[in-house]
């Protein structure tokens, strides 16, 4: 059984707790397509090292989340964000966005990640909550991220 470690977790894959959506991939790339005939994705130049002349800076990178549910969860009006974390103690988050399923899978493919402060090592991360409520829980699922400043 995948526990978020070794090759599952390098890859981004969070294994979640049943009664909660979950996050099972998170994934960060320079564009996509969906295939009309199949309704399967194509990530293009997935993303985990990048080069930047200005800070803050503002990736126009695509972020994807795969996304599980329980049938109970079905209909039911959830929200997600996107959190990038990095190494020195920094965290932006996006604003909420709509997250609400009938089915047992969903995809999300979102424009853009949060803002880049600085140079260093960062983890793309996803964290949900019920609409209407305070509290966010953050998933498993995990991108890692490296900033380099262009000299």
């Amino acid at each position: 059984m995948l526990v978020g470690t070794g090759l599952a977790g390098r890859m981004g894959v969070g294994i979640g707790v049943d009664g909660m959506p979950n996050c099972y991939l998170l994934a960060l790339c320079h564009s996509s397509s969906l295939d009309n005939s199949t309704n399967n994705w194509s990530l293009f130049n997935l993303i985990e090292q990048i080069k930047v002349r200005e800070f803050p800076f503002q990736p126009p990178f695509e972020s994807h989340a795969y996304w599980r549910f329980n049938p109970d969860e079905y209909e039911i009006d959830f929200e997600m964000r996107l959190i990038l974390v990095s190494d020195h103690g920094l965290a932006t988050q996006s604003n909420p966005l709509p997250l609400r399923s009938n089915t047992a899978r969903l995809r999300i493919r979102v424009t853009g990640a949060p803002p880049i402060e600085r140079p260093g090592n960062y983890e793309l991360r996803v964290e949900w909550r019920r609409q209407g409520t305070d509290s966010w829980t953050r998933c498993d699922s995990v991108w890692p991220l490296q900033v380099e400043q262009l000299q």
